[in-house]
Order: C-alpha cells, then structure tokens, then sequence
C-alpha cells in the first residue's frame, strides 16, 4: 500500500491520523515538500531522485496493489511516470466533494470523505494474518530503503559539492527558524527545495502557487511591480 500526499497546508490531526493509519497498516507513505507531511517519522522525501535513477527491477518491485492520494497537486514529475507505468490494482482518491483531477491516470474510486476522518477511522490493525500484514511491511521497507540509500548519497554529495544553487538552497533551509512559513516560487525554487528536503524535526510550513494559479499572481502583480523596479536606484 502506497499513500501519495499531495499539496495542503500543515494539519496536525491529519498528520497523526496518517501516521497511525500507516503503522497499523504497514503503508508506505511519500509527499513533496509542499505537502507539509516532512516531520512525519518514515514520510518518504527523496522520492523524485531515486525513482530516475532505480533500474526497473526496483521499481516493478516498488509497484503498489493499493495507492491512496489526497490533497491538491503533486511535483515531483518522476512519481507521476513511475505511477503511470507501473499502475496500482485500485487507486483511491480521497477529498471531501467533487470530481478529481486523475494526476496518475489510475483512479478507479472517489472516496469523498475528509481525509483526516478517512485515516482516523481505518487506524485499527486490519483483521488479516501475519504472513499477509509481513507482506505489507516488507513493501514499505522496500521504500524506506530507497530513501536511507538516496540519504546516504544526499549526505556524501553535498559534503563534497563546490558552492552552487542547490547548496545555498540547503543552507537556507537548513536556517529556518521554527514554526515560520515559507512562500515559495513556482518552478525551479520550489523544485530545489523539493529536492532538498526538510528534516523531521524542522516545524516550518510551505505554501506555494502552481500553474494557473502563479501565472495570474504574476499577471496581477506585475502591473504594480513594474513602476516601482523603474524607480529603484542602481549603484
């Protein structure tokens, strides 16, 4: 089983309501940065990375039975391809009404429920043998160890990296302090950040605008902007 946090602000009730549903039922859980899910203990944060670079064995064995979405848009284009080639057997899409947009050309239910409600009610251990329930928890082990290999080499990369953009984008955030809110740009600052990461014990929030939504705030600001970068002064 395989759980895919799109984009929402932090909710601390929904986080320990997820958090307890994938323990009990050995899921696999993996979010972008701007799914607020990163002080989540086992959230799976290098996903995008390891899922260009893994050989097709891995990702056949990475395959989800079960995938469980909810939330607004996704980033990491990697995840989209791998879960549009290797497509799980029943995709759920969580959301409290209306129709959803199929990011992973897969859904085969709409579940309009509110999420925190959905994982808070299914957090009970499932009634099925241990052989099956070990089943479950070699799959999310077989993610989790993904991750721990792409964090090992995230740690030997930047340890010896010269200065460059994704570095600064590290240190910054490594900065924050906490509990503050991070506006990201759409592009490639939020795709930095995404690659980045954030740790489980940093409490800040990110928000950001996507597609349409960053076009028409550029649209909308530019006219006011414009007049003021004229007038700035240049030394």
């Amino acid at each position: 089983m395989l759980i895919v946090a799109g984009q929402q602000d932090y909710n601390s009730g929904l986080a320990k309501g997820i958090e307890k549903f994938s323990k009990a039922n050995k899921a696999a859980l993996t979010g972008d940065i701007i799914s607020n899910f990163h002080s989540l203990k086992g959230n799976i944060r290098y996903s995008d990375v390891f899922l260009a670079s893994c050989g097709e064995s891995i990702q056949q064995s990475l395959q989800p039975d079960l995938l469980i979405t909810f939330g607004k848009s996704v980033i990491s284009k990697n995840l989209k391809l791998f879960l549009r080639k290797h497509q799980p057997r029943q995709h759920w899409h969580i959301q409290p009404a209306g129709p959803a947009a199929d990011t992973f050309q897969s859904i085969s239910q709409i579940i309009h429920c509110n999420p925190k409600t959905f994982f808070e009610s299914l957090s009970a251990p499932p009634a099925i043998g241990k052989f099956e329930l070990q089943k479950k928890a070699n799959y999310a082990q077989l993610w989790l160890a993904e991750e721990h290999r792409m964090a090992r080499a995230y740690q030997t990369h930047f340890n010896a990296a010269d200065f460059n953009e994704v570095n600064v984008v590290k240190e910054l955030l490594a900065s924050l302090p906490d509990r503050c809110n991070l506006h990201l740009a759409n592009s490639m600052s939020v795709r930095y950040a995404n690659l980045v990461g954030l740790t489980e014990k940093q409490k800040a929030c990110m928000y950001m605008l996507t597609g349409a939504q960053a076009a028409l705030m550029a649209v909308q600001v530019r006219p006011w902007v414009m007049p003021l970068v004229a007038k700035c002064p240049t030394f």
